[in-house]
């Protein structure tokens, strides 16, 4: 992400004494407030009526979020066996079946060797985030004390753990397509279930759930979704967002996102979705990835709904002073619990004190004898990157998407319409939008052979922006301006050659550091993830907060006289496709080129590097694209200047022109142009002679 050596500009030291000041946490408080502002339900206040109609909201409203995918067919998967370890009192049959086509799923049957001769309960084991999936030491020891215990357990590898590794299991660009991944871990664990029920000897009456960390939160939502669950465990996963986004030491995975549930819930209403079925929340009051506090806060929301659903007995806790870990007395108190539970005993049998496990790199344990060279049957098959494109390519084809429907100048005129109305629906609500910006101070500095008019401002409740005007020795002072943007923020004014072609064609130039980015992003920059999953769960975009910081501070610079008759804008990289939003967005920002930006959020073959993981805003893909984005710049000039495909390939003219066929249609006469296959001195010149007032065509 964006350079910060030595010889960047400081801005942020002009509200400080000295030193600089840091805004590390910036985005954390500012997502941690957000979250606040949506008031979570109190049970307690409700009768047993009202309560049974607010889970069932939130509820359709969780379903909605997640984009869950139809579980109509509870027929069994057929599954085929692969085989049998026999040991002294259990058995493993290793077993393989499709949750979906083309997505094999791999697991392992346990049986204990006195089986009685009635129906049995049932019990899924599900995982984290454990390269080993289901073969994991831990995860094999539970598995086996349950079938000692005289239940069938089926454990499977989730999507791109385990043996299942070349499925993929991160993906922001299936976000788009309105489908998390959550999503598609509780439809392919209902399969499961599915496969699970159909078990000889077991009884689907009584049903068991458990599974620790990135399992743990499998275990919430199945359990939450799947009425066939009669009772759950969770295990080191239970943490209200306001107490994870501030003392967790990590960030969630993409799996565990949900997106922009802040306004309607958190984890406690997930576990109060399964009364009156039972739950045993489990946590470790030493873990540091889901800390204590917030599990128990999370469980007594929980308990405060099932109280109010008249079944308080049915939620339970158990603390350990354990860390992130499915560790011993954890287990022995899940064991318990179903026992008791599922089978009605009440008794508290230790575990084993030799814990049984076979070697988790050895064959043995593989579904698919011979590893992953065995795989090759197998794999490859649909992974995640082919769903994104595939369910992307769906949201498109679909006749009532923008682009199907909508057509020419009218068309954009109709879809713009639409868009603002629902962009708050899409992109979340800025924090006190009336009274900003704030402009904090301003301050003339020098920067090498640069004079520079810099800016501090507030763009909303707590987002501070730097910001600033460059001009070279022989600029005017009332020379044109025009942004340069790149993902290396507002430093590239100074270190790029494109930025440099602008002071050579007389421009002043403008930088800036939009939130997150430069002076305001994370310690560490690898950390723009954690920004892009605060911003899916609160359901506040990057993509729409930055192009508001942009769009606010070319306000400013009117309001501060130095606007002159306008401002051009040249977008490079995906990163900064906000600026286009931001172009439609302020009557300040008259013209705006876009070089090397991708055509599209859907592509079956996955996204280079260059495109954003903060661009694939959840659900984006049902209401627009990158050409009906671009299109809302209409009716100013916008030049586009080769753009790029999901690998980061140059397109053709006929390609590009092709892929942005949606927006030429749509733009005003002369408005919008597309040049491919320049060379980067050629495109240059050919960007500077749009900005001094060329021509889009």
């Amino acid at each position: 992400m964006p350079y910060t050596g030595d010889d960047y500009l400081k801005i942020l030291d002009l509200t400080a004494e000295g030193q600089p000041q840091k805004y590390n946490d910036m985005l954390k408080d500012y997502h941690r407030l957000i979250s606040e502002r949506y008031p979570l339900t109190d049970y307690r206040k409700l009768s047993k009526k009202e309560a049974q109609a607010r889970l069932a909201k939130i509820k359709a409203e969780l379903i909605e979020a997640l984009g869950i995918l139809p579980h109509k067919d509870t027929t069994p998967p057929q599954m085929q066996s692969l085989g049998m370890l026999k040991r002294d009192d259990y058995t493993v049959e290793k077993v393989l079946f499709e949750s979906m086509p083309g997505r094999p799923m791999t697991g392992l049957i346990y049986r204990g060797e006195a089986l009685p001769k009635k129906k049995t309960p049932g019990i899924l084991i599900v995982h984290g985030h454990g390269d080993q999936g289901k073969a994991q030491p831990v995860t094999q020891i539970r598995s086996i004390e349950l079938a000692r215990r005289g239940f069938i357990v089926l454990a499977v590898d989730t999507m791109g753990l385990g043996e299942r590794k070349p499925l993929g299991h991160a993906s922001f660009p299936i976000f788009a397509t309105g489908v998390s991944l959550q999503a598609l871990l509780v439809y392919e664990n209902m399969r499961a279930l599915d496969l699970l029920v159909s078990l000889p000897g077991v009884d689907g009456s009584k049903i068991g759930l458990t599974g620790s960390s990135g399992g743990g939160s499998q275990t919430t939502y199945l359990a939450a979704l799947d009425e066939r669950v009669t009772a759950s465990v969770p295990t080191a996963s239970a943490c209200a967002y306001e107490d994870h986004s501030t003392h967790s030491s990590s960030y969630y995975c993409q799996c565990e996102l949900v997106p922009h549930m802040v306004r309607f819930g958190d984890i406690g209403d997930w576990f109060a979705l399964a009364a009156p079925r039972a739950v045993l929340v489990l946590m470790g009051t030493r873990d540091r990835t889901f800390p204590a506090k917030g599990a128990r806060e999370s469980y007594l929301r929980a308990l405060d709904a099932f109280t109010a659903l008249g079944v308080p007995e049915n939620i339970e806790k158990f603390e350990a002073y354990t860390p992130h870990a499915y560790s011993r007395s954890v287990r022995e108190a899940m064991y318990a619990f179903f026992e008791k539970r599922l089978m009605g005993k009440n008794e508290h049998a230790l575990e084993n004190s030799i814990c049984t496990y076979e070697d988790p790199s050895g064959d043995e344990i593989n579904v698919l004898k011979d590893g992953m060279a065995a795989g090759k049957k197998v794999f490859p098959a649909t992974d995640l990157n082919t769903l994104a494109g595939r369910f992307g390519k769906q949201a498109l084809e679909d006749r009532q998407h923008p682009a199907n429907r909508l057509r020419g100048k009218a068309g954009l005129e109709k879809f713009s319409e639409e868009f603002y109305a629902a962009r708050k629906e899409l992109f979340g609500e800025p924090l006190g939008a009336d009274v900003y910006p704030i402009v904090i101070k301003r301050e003339q500095k020098t920067f090498g052979e640069y004079s520079v008019d810099c800016f501090l401002i507030e763009t909303e409740c707590g987002i501070i922006v730097p910001a600033f005007v460059a001009s070279a020795p022989n600029t005017k002072k009332d020379a044109p301006i025009a942004f340069f943007l790149t993902e290396e923020g507002k430093n590239g004014v100074f270190f790029q050659r494109r930025a440099k072609d602008l002071f050579k064609a007389g421009f002043r130039v403008a930088g800036i550091d939009v939130r997150g980015t430069g002076e305001t992003c994370y310690v560490y920059y690898s950390e723009e993830e954690y920004a892009v999953s605060n911003a899916l769960v609160t359901g506040r975009a990057l993509l729409d907060g930055r192009a508001r910081d942009l769009a606010l501070f070319a306000d400013v610079l009117k309001s501060e006289g130095l606007a002159g008759k306008g401002i051009g804008i040249w977008i490079a990289d995906a990163f900064s496709l906000y600026g286009a939003l931001a172009a439609a967005d302020s009557a300040v920002l008259k013209r705006a080129a876009v070089e090397n930006g991708i055509v599209s959020l859907a592509s079956e073959k996955g996204f280079c590097g260059r495109a954003f993981d903060y661009l694939f805003i959840p659900g984006i893909l049902k209401a627009l694209d990158i050409p009906q984005l671009l299109a809302l710049v209409s009716p100013k000039p916008l030049l586009v200047v080769n753009p790029i495909n999901a690998a980061g390939q140059p397109l053709s003219k006929n390609d590009a022109t092709r892929s942005l066929a949606w927006s030429a249609e749509a733009c005003a006469k002369g408005a919008f142009a597309v040049e491919a296959g320049l060379g980067d001195a050629d495109a240059r010149r050919k960007i500077v002679n749009f900005l001094k007032g060329g021509a889009a065509e």
